[in-house]
């Protein structure tokens, strides 16, 4: 099967700019409406079982720093102490990137225990079968506002719902070459077959400034061959596979030039590595699971067994998450010899747990109570 319908992602993950340098993204946008909506779903939840509103106002706060302050411990302590340990005022850099759902999972419980002694709302187990329904919505906006940044990516993938990550290889590319105003992409009806697996060929397509030291078409074709394939070459070399968007397999393409209004266009054929897109995986897999929660609690109501709702989330969630990471090409080195990746391991006391959390909900001796 040709490998042509793939899905070319180059989308910019900054929606736009505040006072010229700081970006407003779509990860953060999507962040902030997962804890609007949570907070909204909890207001009515509150309402409807006539808890005091005042109690889910606090909650959001409590909700708001534990998720952040726990997914970063989480990053900087599960995947990046080596880093961190000798720099240890760099864990607060949250700007820098680095957060992991497990720690966030580990900082909400921790923190709702704490706000259930002092709101005193009902139960730790009411509370938390009613907080995983937003939160599972919340993970479908995060994981999309991965996609969105293109990060996390999945591992090669040779089909048609395949994504061709090259937003991050552009940036480069644009960011060294001075004189370049665009870089963009265009898809070509042909591929290539490179250790068994296929490659689609695409344009990589440069709009360079006409500047006075560019003379003519050559001058244009010297500086692309210089700048651009020492590039690329550095990427497709990079231990880290995660870079690796698009390949030139050792070859110098022709670089063809032409003038363009008042600027040069100059392009040379590439070949994409189209992957799985595990961030959707999470993202469709989330939403399936808040329509399920939701429609549980709706059924249920105040009769929901405590603990149900939050066991359910927590073996769906982790035990999905060991099956997607299997598509995830690895976030740090260490993670290449392992038979399973720190996502993947840190999922199964979660799921263990989620087990337990359902089995006592179904007892009518319980076996723990919170």
């Amino acid at each position: 099967m040709r490998l042509l319908n793939y899905i070319l992602w180059d989308v910019d993950p900054s929606i736009f700019k505040l006072f010229g340098e700081r970006e407003v993204r779509w990860y953060g946008l999507l962040w902030a409406l997962s804890f609007i909506i949570g907070q909204q779903i909890m207001l009515w939840v509150y309402d409807k079982e006539g808890i005091d509103k005042k109690a889910a106002e606090s909650l959001t706060v409590y909700m708001i720093v534990s998720t952040i302050l726990g997914a970063r411990l989480g990053h900087c302590f599960f995947y990046d102490w080596d880093v961190y340990s000798k720099d240890l005022i760099k864990i607060f850099y949250i700007w820098e990137g680095g957060l992991a759902s497990h720690g966030a999972a580990v900082g909400i419980i921790v923190r709702m225990i704490l706000y259930v002694r002092k709101f005193k709302p009902k139960s730790f187990f009411w509370l938390m079968d009613r907080i995983v329904i937003g939160a599972a919505l919340a993970g479908a906006f995060i994981r999309f506002g991965n996609l969105m940044n293109s990060e996390i990516i999945g591992k090669p993938n040779e089909s048609n719902y395949s994504f061709a990550f090259v937003k991050n290889t552009e940036r480069s590319l644009y960011n060294t070459m001075q004189l370049v105003n665009d870089v963009s992409y265009q898809k070509s009806s042909s591929d290539t077959i490179v250790d068994g697996f296929r490659y689609p060929k695409a344009k990589l397509i440069f709009d360079i400034n006409a500047h006075s030291s560019i003379a003519n078409k050559a001058v244009v074709a010297k500086m692309v061959e210089t700048q651009a394939f020492s590039l690329l070459n550095r990427i497709e070399n990079s231990p880290n596979t995660e870079d690796h968007h698009i390949k030139l397999f050792g070859t110098r393409p022709t670089v063809t030039v032409k003038k363009k209004k008042s600027d040069w266009e100059a392009s040379f054929d590439v070949f994409l590595v189209p992957r799985h897109a595990g961030q959707l995986y999470e993202s469709f897999s989330c939403v399936i699971l808040f329509f399920i929660l939701l429609a549980i609690y709706y059924k249920f109501k105040t009769k929901t067994p405590e603990g149900l709702i939050f066991g359910i989330f927590l073996i769906y969630v982790f035990g999905l998450r060991i099956v997607w990471e299997t598509t995830k090409e690895v976030q740090v080195a260490f993670e290449k010899d392992m038979s399973m990746n720190m996502g993947q391991w840190l999922s199964i006391p979660f799921i263990t747990l989620g087990l337990l959390i359902l089995i006592n909900s179904l007892l009518e001796k319980k076996w723990f109570k919170i």
